[in-house]
């Protein structure tokens, strides 16, 4: 039994023309949105104050990045955020955390 879970997840997964387009998509919003609020914060606000939320923020993203990226990659199946995180914590959590997701997105 163990030997067919190791051979399962060292197979290599195919990298599509789909995947390709999630990575031009994310790359793509994350210099969008650096372009054109960046300097805007930065004139509005005062380099020191974009210094400082950007010390804090930056580790702050990364981490919370991390453990999404994590929790989609090692589980089993291949669903959404909603689906895995119910699986992992219950439906009435799942319904809660999807909702925190979906409004952190807007």
């Amino acid at each position: 039994m163990q030997h067919n879970t190791l051979s399962k997840h060292n197979q290599k997964l195919p990298f599509t023309r789909y995947d390709f387009g999630w990575v031009l998509l994310c790359i793509g919003m994350a210099i969008g949105a650096g372009t054109v609020l960046m300097p805007v914060q930065i004139g509005l606000k005062g380099i020191w104050v974009f210094i400082t939320a950007a010390i804090i923020a930056y580790p702050a993203t990364w981490v919370v990045q991390d453990i999404y990226l994590k929790t989609l990659s090692e589980s089993d199946s291949c669903n959404d955020y909603t689906d895995i995180i119910s699986h992992y914590l219950g439906k009435n959590w799942g319904i809660f955390l999807g909702v925190i997701y979906f409004l952190m997105i807007i």
